[in-house]
């Protein structure tokens, strides 16, 4: 389950302002789903967003909101994350070119 919420945030959110946290778990859940992914617990997420230096916050209505992350818009591809073969072969590459 945590690897699936690390690829999640890793591929569909960025730094930035505030999401409510009720969008931001529906649309990991969703994206576990669409991903063939396990189901996703609403306390693991929320511990991987503040280990990643978010805050969870309330709004003036009193809902909590996940500050410092913001939401990829739906129609944005995902966001490319190498894995660290892929990373250090581009290195050596890239090294080799010079």
């Amino acid at each position: 389950m945590i690897p699936t919420i690390n690829d999640f945030l890793d591929r569909r959110t960025v730094s930035g302002k505030t999401v409510p946290l009720y969008v931001l778990r529906h649309v990991c859940f969703r994206w576990s789903r669409e991903h063939g992914g396990p189901f996703i617990e609403a306390g693991a997420l929320e511990d991987m967003v503040r280990q990643r230096g978010a805050r969870i916050g309330l709004r003036a209505d009193g809902r909590p909101q996940v500050l410092g992350i913001s939401l990829l818009p739906a129609d944005a591809p995902d966001r490319i994350c190498p894995d660290m073969a892929s990373a250090a072969e581009a290195m050596r590459v890239i090294a080799g070119a010079q």
